[in-house]
């Protein structure tokens, strides 16, 4: 994130707190008299689907601090994944029992010449699909996002819980519960 999209400190921009973007962390916030800014990467919940920001920064005004949270969700994209590799693998399954079907067919007349056909590549066929299915599933149920909410009444932003510390949760709920009794 180009560090342009961060206003700079002075006339009315002199925050009160502030989380810095780093390697590790590709978003910033600034907690203003007035208002929280976020800047670079972070999501919003919206309907209980996470929504990417696409790099626009985003303004709340600390009156309206709800609250800071943990929240684990799995995505709805990594099920659909699943159902639809299931799917996938419901017609591997059954072109495999057709092919194996016109194989054995086949294998009868060519019987009389005495030469047959192998149906070994289907039974590999189908164990890759399987194992395919397999590995999406495991994914699916281990998958989840763990990121922090921080509450506003007019929107929710999410942020990795990996890359903030216990002491900047503690400093960042401190200051946001401080202003929004002031007000």
């Amino acid at each position: 994130m180009p560090a342009q999209n961060i206003p700079p400190q002075g006339a009315g921009y002199t925050p009160i707190y502030q989380i810095p973007m780093t390697e590790k962390r590709k978003y910033a916030i600034q907690v203003l008299p007035d208002r929280v800014m976020f800047f670079g990467k972070f999501l919003y919940l919206n309907d209980k689907n996470f929504v990417s920001n696409k790099g626009e920064p985003a303004v709340a005004r600390t009156a309206d601090f709800l609250g800071l949270g943990y929240l684990s969700m799995r995505s709805y994209k990594r099920v659909l994944q699943f159902v639809v590799s299931g799917v996938v693998l419901s017609l591997v399954n059954t072109f495999c029992d057709k092919v194996g079907e016109l194989i054995e067919d086949a294998n009868f007349f060519l019987s009389f010449i005495g030469t047959a056909l192998s149906s070994d590549w289907l039974d590999i066929l189908l164990k890759i699909a399987t194992y395919i299915c397999l590995g999406v599933g495991i994914m699916v149920f281990f998958s989840k996002k763990n990121v922090v909410e921080i509450s506003f009444t007019t929107k929710r932003i999410c942020i990795p819980k990996k890359s903030l510390s216990q002491a900047e949760y503690g400093g960042l709920y401190n200051v946001l519960k401080s202003l929004c009794a002031r007000r």
